[in-house]
């Protein structure tokens, strides 16, 4: 039983740390897709 409240608890922590790292790459991905219609949109005041 402690070995799988162990386990359970490893668990926990490898999700936790997947989430926060799931959250960060949608930022990041956010600002790419920002930074993409920045420059779309320089791109046709200029054309």
């Amino acid at each position: 039983a402690t070995q799988l409240a162990s386990a359970a608890t490893e668990l926990n922590s490898v999700t936790e740390d997947s989430y926060r790292g799931l959250n960060q790459q949608n930022a990041e991905i956010d600002q790419a897709a920002t930074a993409i219609n920045e420059m779309t949109s320089a791109v046709e005041e200029v054309a």
